[in-house]
């Protein structure tokens, strides 16, 4: 009995889920051309990316799927907090990275897009890092570590020979949701 109350649970969220799948057209992707870059290179770079595995049916319109996750880059510049605010309005958070692979993703997710800077998860809180989506901050790419008394938000820097960086929060950045893919 307690199962079939749980299987019945599950498929009202998913109906529900799928009912209210926030449209995104209030955050609209504008067509941006990227710096020059060799055409080969960037193939190249999607080539070694492990594929993703089914979640494109299940992100929303306008999110990328990669592993369990979908992901939104939002070209508004935005503090973190206010960009921690609108991912949440969206039903998700600040994107995270937790190893090489995740962090290529979201890379080439605003190097795609034109920007050379987005905002991610990563935020200091009381002396240690951690993710905005709650999960360990198990893995870090740091290009450059500035004084974390007074620079508490993380942005990843979308070069390749680049990695992450601290500033001030309230600076503007354009930033990426994740939104985690239920499965119906």
């Amino acid at each position: 009995m307690l199962a079939m109350k749980t299987e019945l649970l599950i498929s009202l969220l998913c109906v529900t889920l799928s009912a209210a799948a926030v449209p995104v057209a209030d955050v609209q992707q504008a067509e941006l051309v990227a710096p020059d870059v060799a055409v080969a290179d960037v193939q190249q770079e999607e080539a070694a990316l492990p594929a993703s595995e089914g979640a494109s049916s299940n992100c929303p319109q306008g999110w990328q799927p990669y592993q369990d996750n979908c992901y939104l880059l939002v070209n508004l510049t935005y503090s973190w907090s206010n960009a921690e605010f609108l991912c949440e309005s969206l039903g998700a958070s600040l994107a995270s990275a937790h190893n090489l692979w995740e962090d290529r993703f979201l890379k080439q997710l605003a190097w795609k897009a034109g920007f050379l800077t987005a905002w991610i998860g990563g935020y200091r809180f009381q002396g240690f890092w951690r993710w905005d989506d709650g999960t360990p901050f198990n893995y870090n790419n740091w290009y450059s570590h500035n004084s974390p008394s007074s620079y508490d938000c993380l942005y990843l820097n979308s070069q390749d020979s680049r990695g992450w960086s601290n500033v001030r929060c309230h600076l503007g950045h354009p930033f990426i949701c994740s939104l985690k893919v239920i499965y119906c």
